[in-house]
């Protein structure tokens, strides 16, 4: 008798816990997991903005975290065929699967965009090498040189502080249409807008229509120096989704239902930054790593039902907190309401700042412990029935 074959692409936070908690769930009798992840080390991405500027962050060896029970294939996913049920990899091999679990991520999306110039001469983080790339020509500028990150996000934020606390000697400027964290509690905002002071990040409002060399050009049609522009806006699920055939919205995520499983193809489920869930919070959660945690638990509950015949559980999420890094020694954790509008309490300064290296830290503590899951990601009955502990 064949074994049922699970297969997880994607070695991000979901991803890892998630193969993990599934091999935990179902068991080497009843099915195998393999996870086909394209690095050997751990992509911790809440850490690009450090790494883009050269600071060093300790790696995580991909075998040290994926633990017994899961197969780890060290390979890059070029396609996937859901017709014959196939994951193919760079070099022409493939690797058969019964049920999919994809949690490919996202990026900023440079050659989607139809601001000129963006595609061939702005930087973005988009992937391990790009940041290193980034790193290097940050490295490189002369001093005084202009730097303008273009995006009023949580990605713009922390890029433009880290830059600018990194490398005093450049002169920032954070470009974007609104005022910088725009969904943060006035507390918050007051408290960004001091750190921009401080660390002499300039705030420029207004769209950018075009990059060029040396320039960006605003829709107004005025001009502001630019010896390196980063793109930190524009964030798109992984191509290979909308290539496949999946059904996906306009940012390339696959349709789910509640449970995680595709709308058009119910043998494959995807989540993170990859899938569109739609639940009270709206069309689909938020984009980023601070969802991630509050997902595996739940994905691997809707996998390991499906195999053994039952109904799975919807998804139960609230939103509760964001982390926001200002610099090595900066930051604002946010608390939100259930319908992610902002409370108006804020921590901020050193404190936020130890608060974000903290969760960091129980983040990769989680990897290597499946059987904790983070409260509030439900469906926390079925948990308890196989045993899992809530972490407090």
């Amino acid at each position: 008798m064949n074994t049922y074959r699970i297969v997880v692409v994607g070695g991000g936070y979901v991803g890892v816990a998630a193969a993990r908690k599934i091999a935990r769930r179902v068991g080497p009798g009843q099915a195998s997991v393999t996870l086909i992840t394209a690095h050997e080390t751990f992509d911790e991405r809440p850490r690009w903005h450090q790494l883009a500027t050269g600071q060093a962050v300790d790696a995580l060896p991909m075998g040290s975290l994926v633990g017994d029970g899961v197969e780890l294939r060290i390979a890059f996913a070029t396609g996937l065929d859901l017709l014959r049920r196939a994951v193919l990899l760079a070099g022409g091999e493939s690797v058969a699967y019964d049920s999919l679990v994809l949690t490919l991520g996202s990026s900023v999306d440079l050659t989607g965009s139809r601001v000129p110039g963006v595609a061939e001469l702005a930087h973005g983080v988009t992937d391990p090498a790009a940041v290193s790339r980034l790193a290097r020509e940050l490295s490189a500028l002369p001093d005084a040189s202009a730097v303008v990150v273009v995006g009023g996000g949580l990605t713009g934020i922390e890029l433009s502080t880290e830059i600018a606390e990194t490398h005093p000697r450049l002169a920032v400027t954070i470009a974007s249409p609104a005022e910088p964290g725009t969904w943060l509690s006035s507390r918050a905002r007051r408290h960004l807008a001091r750190a921009f002071v401080r660390l002499g990040v300039r705030q420029l409002r207004g769209r950018v229509a075009r990059v060029g060399a040396d320039a960006v050009t605003l829709a107004t049609g005025a001009s502001v120096p630019s010896a390196l522009t980063v793109w930190a806006g524009g964030f798109r699920a992984n191509p290979l989704l909308e290539a496949s055939g999946l059904a996906v919205d306009a940012r390339g995520r696959a349709l789910t239902d509640a449970a995680f499983r595709s709308v058009s193809h119910p043998e494959v489920w995807v989540a993170g930054d990859a899938g569109a869930i739609a639940g009270p919070w709206g069309p689909s959660l938020a984009m980023g790593a601070r969802i991630a945690p509050y997902l595996t638990g739940p994905l691997a509950a809707s996998v390991e039902a499906a195999l053994a015949g039952r109904e799975p559980t919807p998804l139960r999420f609230s939103y509760q907190a964001e982390c926001i890094s200002l610099g090595r020694r900066d930051g604002i954790l946010q608390l939100f309401h259930g319908d992610q509008s902002p409370r108006s309490l804020a921590l901020t300064g050193r404190a936020a700042a130890r608060s974000k290296e903290l969760i960091l830290g129980l983040g990769r503590w989680l990897l290597r412990h499946p059987g904790f899951t983070v409260p509030g990601s439900g469906p926390a009955a079925h948990d308890a029935a196989h045993g899992e502990m809530i972490a407090a």
